[in-house]
């Protein structure tokens, strides 16, 4: 799984983009009911959507988790 920040995210489509540690831009769509708001630490999973990579499985990762990744 690839760790980032999300550095947007619409609440109303759930359409968002996350920053991951390689300073890439990936963009993703939320269908489940876990919210993410802007400046959360997500892990996710990249798969070929539509044409385009996109981040999927997108998922926060919880205060304790982000501790040990700095």
């Amino acid at each position: 799984m690839r760790k980032g920040t999300v550095i947007a995210y619409n609440t109303k489509i759930g359409h968002g983009i996350i920053k991951d540690t390689n300073n890439q831009k990936i963009k993703f769509h939320l269908e489940s009911k876990e919210q993410v708001s802007r400046l959360d630490f997500v892990q996710f999973d990249i798969a070929f959507v539509n044409g385009s990579l996109r981040a999927v499985d997108v998922s926060k990762i919880h205060d304790s988790e982000v501790i040990s990744l700095k």
